[in-house]
């Protein structure tokens, strides 16, 4: 449904005459209409000028006397159609219709709790299901607008209508992107959009499956580097026909200040360095004490020389495997790898963005990789970047 400007208090005086704006288009993500083009009222002085403000429009009442159901099945469905003879009987809904099998109309006395009605369905609606209501909402009184030339604060106060989810109570705010023309502070011309709410909010999850993929990663410290990868990819193999092991043995020593020609050639005579240069050493790869590297690293270039000994890298995955957590970690050797499970979170409830609550739409399910220890129909914390548009959340990940 195509949004629709009230302009009753917007006005252009001119020398002799008042010109009353037509009424102006408003799109929204749930319907859009293109902005009418652009007069140029006349005996007034100027050319239109383009400007763009985003506001925050208030609902102000839901008095469209429609509330409509959408989803599969919805119009047959009997935990829907309950609750909907409850709340005729409670007065708040006339009566209800299934044009099809995947719509209810709702017809409801203009002093209904409309919010109230969304709340109460809410839980019914299957995956994919929306509830929508018509809606006005006033936008504030004085609009500051941005133009190629800077800012100009135009009347604003008057009011848009269109379909929204009805979550959100009367009074409640909602982000309005206004595209408009101006002479002065007049507007001649405009179009609007409801804008997209965007973020990361913390989640009720609960975890709903989980897989037999695993993944296992470990920073291996310097003296335990020399690790029997061989031996490890055996072991993995008797726990996963598919599984894959890498490991960067990192067999370098790293100098904190640059070594000159003297002290490269110093560091390079050690038996056990291969190469020097720059603040690099490179060690061979079976010589793993750090105590008797440094003193002779210290005593070939300077006994205030800093040695650092960086981590060699080992990640690992199983893919399809009934093995346990403690088996995985047996084949790994003591390698001290940090396991994650793949798994599907389930995410439920309402996501609170300042100070307003928006239901999550039923079905929405992320997969993540959880905790070893995760269990079936254990909590777990998620963080979700949401999308919310009209008042509905449309994407939750």
């Amino acid at each position: 449904m195509a949004f629709k400007l009230d302009l009753k208090t917007i006005f252009i005086l001119a020398i002799v005459a008042m010109f009353v704006l037509q009424s102006l288009a408003i799109q929204s993500s749930m319907g859009q209409s293109e902005p009418a083009a652009t007069p140029t009222p006349t005996g007034i002085a100027g050319n239109p000028v383009y400007a763009y403000a985003a506001v925050n429009a208030t609902i102000v009442s839901y008095a469209g006397g429609e509330v409509v159901v959408t989803g599969t099945g919805v119009g047959s469905q009997p935990e829907m159609r309950d609750a909907l003879a409850r709340l005729k009987t409670q007065g708040e809904v006339t009566y209800f219709t299934s044009p099809t099998t995947d719509m209810l109309d709702i017809i409801v006395p203009s002093i209904a709790n409309v919010t109230g009605i969304a709340w109460a369905l809410q839980p019914y609606l299957p995956p994919g299901g929306n509830i929508t209501s018509h809606a006005t909402l006033e936008l504030p009184a004085n609009i500051t607008f941005t133009t190629a030339s800077g800012n100009v604060t135009a009347p604003g106060g008057f009011r848009i209508s269109g379909t929204i989810a009805p979550f959100l109570s009367e009074g409640s705010r909602l982000p309005v992107g206004l595209h408009v023309y101006l002479i002065g502070t007049n507007i001649t011309d405009a179009s609007a959009e409801l804008l997209e709410m965007r973020g990361t909010v913390a989640v009720n999850a609960s975890v709903s499956n989980l897989s037999g993929d695993w993944q296992a990663g470990s920073a291996i410290p310097w003296g335990a580097r020399a690790i029997d990868v061989a031996g490890l990819n055996a072991s993995l193999s008797r726990l996963a026909a598919k599984h894959s092991l890498s490991y960067l043995q990192n067999d370098s020593v790293i100098i904190l200040a640059a070594l000159n020609a003297s002290q490269a050639a110093a560091a390079a005579s050690l038996p056990f360095v291969v190469s020097a240069g720059g603040n690099l050493l490179t060690l061979e790869p079976n010589f793993t004490d750090e105590e008797a590297a440094t003193q002779a690293i210290r005593s070939a270039i300077g006994d205030n020389a800093s040695v650092h000994f960086p981590d060699s890298l080992l990640s690992a995955s199983l893919a399809g495997t009934n093995a346990t957590a403690e088996e995985i970690s047996a084949a790994l050797n003591g390698t001290g790898a940090a396991l994650k499970r793949s798994g599907t979170l389930t995410l439920s409830g309402n996501i609170t963005i300042d100070g307003q609550s928006y239901p999550i739409p039923a079905g929405t399910t992320v997969s993540e990789l959880l905790p070893a220890n995760a269990t079936l129909g254990g909590s777990a914390p998620y963080s979700a970047s949401y999308i919310i548009s009209a008042a509905a959340v449309t994407s939750l990940r």
